[in-house]
């Protein structure tokens, strides 16, 4: 008989496209060991399925606090998104005319319950008392790829220029990395700018799917260290 272990995100060194289409996505944990897991649309948690008596043990020695981080700049926080952002972060990403992607419910839970383990994370951005974006990032060995959008259109140039640079230098404090890189779509200009004008360079195009039949142009765009 199978049963049901939640799977702390900081447990989580990679994750791995499922194989199969009814799942969600396979995860490498820090032992090495491998395991389909879900997310609970009631909280957010992942959860794996599993009568492996070696990975029950490992999930029952293990059970960490789910990772909540705040870093504060006069009127600037970045905190770690949580699955109660879900309705504002559909908003924004749908949105976004630029994607030209119709975003559900499902996928933004997943999308945050996704992007947090122990080589990756994803923070809010609140500035003035408002929450504006998101950036976050991901680590495969020296390189750490980088997200950084802001979703609110009143904030002057000037001020997310500073915006950027704060969580820049986040990501230049991260132990081990020597590369930062980027995928912006070709066509976001303004972002394009943002990157370029922080000593990003473009390393090469490729294209990515902005919908169920369409793709579009995107700029990998990397920085050293």
């Amino acid at each position: 008989m199978k049963n049901v272990f939640y799977v702390p995100r900081l447990l989580i060194k990679h994750q791995l496209p499922h194989p199969e289409f009814y799942g969600e996505i396979l995860v490498e944990l820090l032992n090495g060991m491998v395991t389909d897991v879900y997310t609970d649309e009631e909280d957010g948690r992942l959860f794996s399925i599993t009568n492996d008596e070696d990975l029950i043990k490992y999930l029952e020695e293990n059970k960490l606090d789910e990772p909540y981080i705040e870093i504060k700049n006069k009127d600037l926080l970045f905190r770690t998104i949580l699955h109660k952002d879900k309705d504002l972060v559909l908003k924004w990403f749908n949105s976004n005319l630029i994607n030209q992607y119709e975003y559900e419910m499902t996928n933004i839970i997943e999308f945050i319950s996704h992007t947090i383990s122990s080589s990756s994370h994803q923070f809010v951005i609140n500035y003035k008392k408002v929450d504006i974006g998101l950036f976050g990032f991901s680590i495969i060995n020296d390189e750490a790829n980088f997200n950084f959008d802001v979703y609110e259109l009143d904030v002057p140039e000037i001020e997310k220029d500073y915006i950027f640079k704060c969580a820049l230098d986040y990501i230049d404090g991260l132990k081990d990395i020597k590369l930062i890189s980027t995928n912006i779509l070709s066509s976001d200009n303004k972002k394009l700018g943002l990157f370029l004008n922080n000593c990003f360079v473009v390393s090469q195009s490729s294209y990515m799917p902005v919908s169920e039949t369409g793709y579009k142009k995107t700029f990998i765009l990397k920085r050293n260290k």
